[in-house]
């Protein structure tokens, strides 16, 4: 089956079956590679408060939902400025 991009394969579980795992956070090099921007637009993305980003200890991540988001956000700026 392919992947979405946001799923990683799994092993076979104890009882023989199947499944996928949803990846849910991202690196900040991920989250940029999925964007096809570079690591330092991310970086001011985030820092505009554009893209929402969670630490876990000292490691900056990314939630796949907050790219998500960012998309959409841009997809309805862009279909409000064509518009008008």
């Amino acid at each position: 089956m392919p992947l979405d991009g946001n799923e990683l394969p799994r092993t076979e579980n104890a009882k023989g079956g199947s499944g996928m795992v949803t990846q849910l956070l991202l690196t900040v090099e991920e989250a940029a590679k999925r964007l096809s921007i570079g690591r330092s637009r991310f970086y001011q993305l985030m820092n505009a408060d554009q893209i929402e980003t969670v630490l876990i200890g000292r490691s900056r991540r990314v939630l796949v939902s907050a790219l998500e988001k960012y998309v959409s956000d841009l997809q309805t700026e862009n279909n409000a400025k064509s518009k008008s």
